[in-house]
């Protein structure tokens, strides 16, 4: 529970984070009129967990909404609900899952020997005329052609650290600037600009004197599609890379992951961190989308069918009581 100002207005939060990504998401919070209507509910339910703990715990998982709870359902599940919901296959085109899936199941290669800068301008030059479609816009079609040179210069972030004025053919050039940190809070390893969650990175990373590793890596779904035909397109080129989430790329693309439902009012954006890690969760949910756009015979019978088939995460009301004391 915890108290914080924002745009000039006063937020009280139940959880343990208050954050907004825009001023207009505050326009929910409590203001100070309602704060001590609050304190006086809390000071009674407090006064009632110290008579009997187990019945007013059950009493608050039935009281408490659905819609302000955390839950994970799986994508095969949600698909049923939600069939126009992250349709990987409309998105991948003529890639096929069974396309996929040498690539995605295939062990990590052996590390390479030397890097270089040409070599890695030849993953790019692959990795970018794998996805045209993502390069082209205002009627301007993507040039095919170009080197990886040129294809980086246009379409990478920009803060390379120096990486485009090494030596191509040198190997002793890249080890040098590498271990150097010269790229230390640059970003010379994202292909795909991006936000911090929703960018396509294609890193080389040492692997402790062993050799260099090529490391292909987008966690978002926003980008799946993307990844997929890059990498996809390097295994035709026999140029091997590590897929870093390979796994959860899998999950999803067979629909044997958990997605997350959190509650309304909670920004979706990296909500994922909100879960256990062990559950693997990728994409997150409001339950209101399950129910929008449903008649109202509909929605109850969804709504009963939900409140079992969604795996409701424990409410922790116990940190929150100690604090109180």
């Amino acid at each position: 529970m915890g108290v914080r100002q924002y745009a000039g207005t006063h937020c009280f939060s139940v959880g343990t984070d208050i954050a907004f990504d825009s001023e207009s998401e505050a326009s929910s919070a409590i203001e100070a009129e309602d704060l001590e209507a609050w304190i006086a509910a809390l000071g009674a339910w407090h006064k009632e967990l110290k008579r009997d703990p187990l019945e007013a715990q059950a009493r608050l998982n039935r009281q408490i909404p659905l819609t302000l709870r955390h839950g994970i359902l799986l994508r095969s599940q949600l698909r049923c609900v939600l069939p126009d919901w992250c349709e990987f296959e409309v998105e991948l085109g003529d890639l096929s899952l069974s396309d996929l899936e040498g690539v995605l199941t295939a062990y990590p290669p052996e590390p390479q020997a030397q890097m270089t800068l040409k070599r890695y301008l030849e993953y790019c030059r692959v990795a970018y005329e794998a996805n045209p479609q993502t390069f082209s816009r205002d009627g301007i079609q993507f040039q095919t052609g170009l080197s990886g040179r040129q294809y980086y210069r246009r379409y990478a972030d920009g803060r390379d650290g120096g990486l485009l004025q090494l030596p191509e053919d040198s190997a002793e050039a890249f080890a040098e600037w590498y271990k150097s940190k010269a790229h230390a809070g640059c970003h010379p390893w994202e292909i795909y600009r991006g936000g911090n969650s929703t960018h396509i990175d294609l890193a080389v990373s040492s692997t402790h004197g062993a050799g260099w590793q090529v490391l292909l890596h987008a966690l978002s779904s926003t980008r799946l599609a993307e990844t997929c035909r890059i990498a996809y397109a390097l295994h035709l080129a026999k140029l091997s890379v590590e897929i870093t989430d390979r796994e959860s790329y899998l999950d999803r693309l067979r629909e044997e992951d958990w997605v997350g439902i959190v509650p309304e009012g909670l920004g979706l954006r990296y909500s994922w961190h909100n879960f256990p890690k062990e559950l693997k969760v990728a994409d997150t949910i409001y339950l209101s989308w399950l129910l929008e756009e449903k008649k109202p015979a509909q929605r109850a019978t969804l709504r009963r069918q939900l409140r079992h088939a969604i795996q409701w995460l424990p409410l922790r009301y116990t940190t929150a009581i100690r604090r109180t004391v």
